[in-house]
């Protein structure tokens, strides 16, 4: 129950990141089609930025993989018990 759980959590963070990192990209590509060279010129995209969009990336990654592990884990405990039964059943 509790790797379901998890497997929720990992899946709604994962998609929460990747959809903040879209909003984020859509955002300065529409920057820079209004203002043009003019926007890196002026430091726009400043060091904080830039970590905050790294941070966000490898937090989307991390929530991925963390939802692929727990997916292994319920299939493996799944395939573990259909062996069992049909072991027994033989």
């Amino acid at each position: 129950m509790l790797t379901f759980v998890l497997m929720g959590a990992f899946f709604l963070l994962s998609g929460v990141a990747s959809i903040d990192l879209y909003v984020v990209l859509k955002a300065n590509i529409d920057l820079f089609q209004k203002y043009g060279t003019a926007v890196i010129d002026d430091g726009a995209r400043g060091g904080l930025k830039i970590a905050t969009e790294l941070g966000m990336t490898v937090l989307s990654i991390l929530c991925f993989v963390l939802f692929i592990v727990c997916e292994r884990i319920v299939v493996d405990r799944l395939t573990a018990t259909l062996r069992d039964v049909t072991v027994e059943s033989t």
